[in-house]
């Protein structure tokens, strides 16, 4: 998960609750997202 600029610590609470209850979360800077994709 990669939180944008606008979003907010509530935002993020909420898409952790949603995602979390399918699977793992891992929160990484945007400037890494290329290279967690590749993973």
């Amino acid at each position: 998960m990669c939180l944008g600029d606008m979003a907010t610590q509530e935002d993020e609470k909420l898409v952790s609750s949603i995602f979390g209850s399918v699977g793992k979360i891992w929160t990484a800077d945007e400037k890494l997202l290329d290279g967690v994709t590749g993973l």
